[in-house]
């Protein structure tokens, strides 16, 4: 009775705003803000299947939600979304397409300058972006590190950059003492973590009361099983520990996100704090028994180039989000 439906009504993603609290054990949700819910009869191939990896960013008096978009005819790329009242959210449509597949937007300040890190594993290569005229503009700055890496991660301390990444191996970690142009080194303990429940992360480092946590993505079956909280206890260029905190960091409780979750990102803005965090569930069967397939169908007459599908294997490092 269970299996049936669950076999045949497809997953997708949407992603939700709200108030709340984190704490090295929990995530305490207050008050929803808003549900950018994907989950609707599709009417036309640019309906979007997937809204995910949703990142924060407080640029003055704005909120800016940067996020994962995908098609039903297109490859994934990254979109935003700003409001100044947590009411009233003004869609900025595309920010950053390329003809493969782009997930995982991180964007942080340095200095006047304001850069994107998505990810860009199709590409074979972790590469960083530059705002030219915020939130638009966004030109291509250098390539961090080679190869086939998911959900890059930068975080800065006083001494340098750290960039976290996961490849073939495993979570590895790399350093440089300037983003702009210095070398990212790898790390000599890498790959830090080869356990595959635990080594892609699910968002940026976490700051809770001068302890530093990781967002790892907890796998169950593929993508997105839940989160959980690392510890890092050591982080320097020689030596890395860290220790497993958190187990489950969402009840799944919520219809949008009954089948799993695997990104948090945090802000502090207007005197509150903001939580996005995204949710796998189930699509309408309609979708995935005919219209899908119809729109598909559709796009290919019209020549619209369609996406790789997505790996029937979930792999350690696998970015598809059926």
């Amino acid at each position: 009775m269970y299996l049936a439906p669950r076999l045949l009504a497809r997953s997708m993603w949407s992603f939700c705003l709200m108030e709340g609290q984190l704490t090295p054990s929990a995530l305490m949700q207050e008050r929803r803000i808003r549900l950018f819910d994907s989950r609707r009869v599709r009417r036309g191939s640019r309906h979007r299947h997937t809204q995910a990896d949703p990142c924060l960013f407080v640029n003055g008096s704005e909120l800016y939600v940067f996020y994962e978009v995908q098609e039903c005819s297109e490859v994934g790329y990254i979109a935003a979304c700003r409001t100044r009242d947590l009411v009233h959210f003004e869609d900025l449509g595309p920010v950053l397409r390329r003809n493969d597949h782009i997930s995982y937007p991180h964007v942080l300040k340095v200095g006047d300058d304001v850069f994107m890190l998505p990810e860009t594993k199709e590409a074979g290569e972790v590469a960083l972006y530059r705002f030219t005229a915020f939130p638009s503009g966004l030109t291509r700055a250098r390539r961090l590190i080679a190869g086939p890496y998911t959900d890059p991660t930068l975080f800065r301390t006083p001494e340098r950059w750290w960039l976290f990444a996961t490849g073939p191996h495993g979570l590895e970690l790399f350093s440089a003492e300037d983003l702009a142009s210095g070398d990212f080194v790898p790390h000599p303990m890498n790959p830090i973590c080869t356990d595959a429940r635990l080594s892609r992360c699910g968002g940026a480092i976490v700051e809770l009361d001068g302890r530093l946590f990781r967002p790892a993505q907890a796998f169950h079956f593929g993508d997105g099983g839940n989160l959980r909280l690392l510890e890092i206890g050591e982080l320097s260029p020689s030596r890395y520990a860290e220790s497993d905190w958190a187990p489950e960091l969402f009840t799944l409780n919520e219809p949008w996100q009954s089948r799993g979750a695997h990104h948090l990102s945090l802000a502090c803005f207007a005197g509150r704090t903001i939580v996005a965090v995204d949710g796998r569930h189930p699509d309408f069967v309609i979708n995935g028994t005919i219209l899908n397939p119809l729109w598909r169908i559709i796009s290919t007459l019209r020549g619209v180039r369609l996406p790789r599908r997505a790996r029937a294997s979930r792999s350690l490092v696998s970015r598809s989000r059926a």
